[in-house]
């Protein structure tokens, strides 16, 4: 596709529109200027074509995109006198033209301007040939300096230099009339006027110009406000010699008239030639701090004092003036300031440092001197060390200034705090020192993690191994202020208009339900005074109302062996009736209960009257017990006869065989129980029952034998070999040692002796060989020896 020239056209009035995009213009090559349009009224990509209006067209270059197309040519007049002509149609607006303008040596600083006097102006490069350097928006407008300017639409914006202050140079700012830009990072020195103790900085948004200013501005990094020499130097020269000392520089404040900076002189930086012009120099002011707290300012030269840890002595005509002074440079008022003061050769003891605490709750500035001799701001409520008394310059209300114990190492010593809750009693102890201000006021708090209301009773508490740390949220006057209201309101499931209040302690029943002797009832804590309160008797409590509303029953086992079951299944017409439930052979008897415990559903499966109808009469079954409990248990039991019967064991006693049908009292988890089987009723008179008789008896699998020696004495090996093993395996996991280990070895051998027997097969039967090509076998069976019977060994 070829090149094609494309244009930028922008309407004398802004009424027309404002095109984002360019065009391409059809039949033939326009020149930049300004053009009649002749053409119909038409719209293309926003802009509107109107007869008899002007329109400036910019050629951008050659592109092979496709742009949007403009009206012919053809329709086109020039005007080469510019869009104010009686020729073009008179605009309807007049707000001015708008132009974004940044300087060819820093395009990231861009301002947008009037120019009064210009009309669209489209990516051209001027030179600035104003008389004055001025800044606007960041932009330095250097005399001899290139610009770019681009316009941006109609808006009133401030006003920049007039267009004739502007000659067009190029299209694009590396144009040879344009001077060169530094190629290598710039930085300022601001050199004092009345010190001559220089300051470095970056180069500020906008650049610089050298010169002598007075610095008006806010202070910061250093700066007076007073005369500097400003001066500008390239990253290399001394003392900054390369980028990441530059890097580390602050950067100067941005050049604004009147705002930042008074210009003295943009042509040269001598501050000599402006002593009237240039503020006058301030005089150093001191301050000089006692470790009772008493100060005073003076314009003394004690500048060889400030910043050291050495206090000094002082005096006057009137001879040395009591007390160890710390000096400070003041840079704020000077006010009362003293002058017929001389420093002391004598080096006075140092003050020692104290902890302090300020306590209040208002707002109060003040200063004090720290253990290393710096000067520190007072941060209420917080203990600090320091050299002096602490020194209040304002307050906005009452405070306290508590005087601790000396400092260690410059840290106020530790203290340990008790606390105390203020309801329950309940104390803890703490080493947070922030505690240290509500010992000292004795308001109550409350903390993060330890729910309540809590005083600072003590710090130094008799016992601090187990200290907490806490971190309080509010602060209350005291106990009452910190509790307020505790009541709740109960609320009638069935009428919401069915209120009570209490102040009954229903702290663990809050969102819950209650039943009580009026009904069911959900509850809520209230933090207000009820107008009329009642006292609650509960009977159960539940998750909601549908849980409260509902019948519950309770089922019992005939044979109170089981545990009581609830359930809210409906077995209104069972109560009172005994019943059979699913997955369960037990008998319940029912009844309704209002105090459930964990219910659930069950299913009937059969009823009766009573429990002897559905329940089947007990087994007479033969116990034996035993107590291995570490202490004497008292046992009862229902003997087969239903009477209740109670024994006696000691730890580790066994009882006798007892025909019984159940237990009453015993204790499973210590006990072993045996049953031996049902007993006899003898049929006498004494109702006697009598255990059924049982002999050892030794199970055995028919065809059972061993591979050795008689059943008895294979046996009788085999266990004595294995309880060695088991007796070495205690030895080696416990280190339970074995008492008799005389004959260990013997058995052991007898059984490795009954073992080789057991793999000797009897039934083998050793055969001559035919050739004599092998070695003799292990049986004694080979070449030319004799058979041998192998069973035999």
């Amino acid at each position: 596709m070829p090149l094609a020239p494309f244009y930028s056209i922008i309407p004398c009035c802004p009424e027309l529109g404002t095109a984002s995009n360019y065009f391409n213009i059809p039949d033939g090559t326009v020149v930049d200027g300004v053009y009649i349009y002749n053409g119909v009224s038409t719209v293309v990509n926003t802009l509107t074509f109107e007869p008899g209006y002007c329109y400036t067209i910019d050629n951008i270059g050659d592109s092979i995109t496709n742009y949007y197309d403009a009206p012919s040519k053809l329709t086109f007049t020039q005007e080469k006198l510019g869009c104010d002509v009686d020729t073009c149609h008179i605009c309807s607006s007049e707000i001015p033209f708008a132009f974004d303008v940044y300087a060819c040596c820093d395009s990231e600083t861009v301002v947008t301007i009037n120019i009064l006097g210009a009309s669209t102006i489209l990516n051209s490069v001027f030179t600035y040939d104003g008389i004055d350097v001025i800044t606007i928006g960041g932009v330095v407008f250097i005399p001899g300096n290139c610009y770019h300017v681009n316009y941006s639409g109609l808006s009133v914006e401030v006003s920049g230099p007039p267009a004739s202050e502007f000659t067009f140079i190029a299209k694009i700012c590396a144009a040879p009339r344009c001077p060169e830009c530094p190629t290598i990072e710039q930085y300022l020195t601001f050199t004092s006027c009345c010190t001559d103790d220089p300051l470095y900085f970056k180069m500020p948004f906008g650049g610089f110009i050298p010169g002598v200013y007075s610095y008006v501005g806010t202070l910061v990094s250093g700066l007076e406000n007073i005369c500097y020499s400003i001066t500008i130097h390239d990253v290399g020269v001394a003392p900054i010699l390369n980028l990441p000392a530059y890097n580390l520089l602050p950067v100067a404040p941005v050049f604004s008239e009147s705002v930042t900076y008074n210009t003295i002189s943009d042509e040269t930086t001598v501050c000599s030639f402006f002593t009237e012009e240039c503020p006058t120099c301030p005089v150093p002011c001191y301050t000089l701090y006692s470790c009772d707290g008493d100060y005073f300012n003076t314009t003394v030269d004690l500048s060889e004092y400030v910043g050291t840890s050495t206090p000094i002595q002082i005096y006057n005509a009137g001879g040395v003036i009591p007390g160890t002074w710390y000096v400070f440079l003041n840079d704020g008022d000077c006010s009362n300031a003293v002058d017929d003061i001389a420093v002391n050769d004598v080096v006075p003891h140092p003050c020692d440092c104290i902890c302090f605490t300020v306590v209040t709750n208002k707002v109060v500035k003040g200063q004090y001197i720290d253990c290393d001799g710096n000067l520190q701001k007072i941060i209420v409520n917080v203990s600090f060390c320091s050299l002096v008394y602490p020194f209040v310059d304002s307050a906005t209300g009452p405070y306290e200034i508590v005087k601790g114990d000396s400092c260690v190492d410059g840290e106020c010593p530790i203290l340990c705090f008790e606390l105390t809750e203020c309801t329950t009693g309940e104390v803890i102890t703490s080493q947070s020192q922030g505690l240290a201000q509500y010992f000292i006021s004795g308001e109550v708090i409350e903390l993060i993690g330890h729910p309540g209301c809590w005083t600072v009773t003590s710090d130094d508490p008799e016992d601090c191994t187990c200290p907490v740390d806490l971190t309080v949220t509010i602060v209350h006057a005291d106990c009452p202020t910190c509790i307020g209201v505790i009541a709740y309101k109960l609320t009638n499931c069935e009428n919401i208009l069915d209120i009570k209040y209490t102040y009954d302690d229903l702290s663990e029943y809050i969102g819950q339900t209650l039943r009580t002797d009026c009904g069911c009832y959900t509850v809520e804590l209230i933090d207000f005074q009820p107008t009329s309160i009642s006292p609650i008797v509960i009977i159960s409590s539940f998750a909601g109302c549908p849980e409260c509303l509902r019948p519950y029953y309770m089922l019992e086992d005939c044979n109170e062996e089981e545990a009581t079951v609830y359930t809210f299944t409906d077995l209104s017409a069972y109560v009172g009736q005994v019943i059979n439930i699913k997955g369960c052979d037990t008998c319940w008897e029912v009844f309704d209960t209002d105090t459930p415990i964990n219910p659930g559903i069950v299913t009937v499966t059969a009823s009766f009257i009573d429990c002897p109808s559905c329940t089947p009469p007990l087994p007479c079954l033969c116990n034996r017990i035993t107590n291995y409990s570490t202490t004497t248990k008292e046992y009862e039991y229902i003997d087969c006869n239903d009477e209740s019967v109670s024994i006696t064991l000691t730890a580790g006693q066994t009882s006798g065989k007892i025909c019984l049908k159940r237990w009453v009292i015993d204790y499973p988890e210590t006990d072993n129980l045996e049953i031996f089987g049902e007993c006899t009723d003898l049929q006498d008179p004494k109702f006697t029952w009598e255990c059924p008789e049982t002999r050892p008896q030794r199970r055995i699998k028919p065809g059972y034998s061993v591979p050795t020696c008689d059943i008895d004495r294979w046996e009788k090996i085999t266990c004595r070999a294995s309880e060695i093993h088991y007796k070495e395996v205690m030895r080696l996991r416990y280190g339970l040692t074995n008492c008799c280990p005389e004959d260990d070895e013997k058995w052991l051998i007898k059984k490795e002796l009954i073992d080789l027997a057991a793999l000797v097969d009897p039934d083998y039967i050793c055969a001559p060989l035919q050739s004599c090509g092998c070695a003799p076998s292990s049986c004694g069976c080979g070449c030319s020896s004799p058979l041998k019977t192998c069973s035999s060994q």
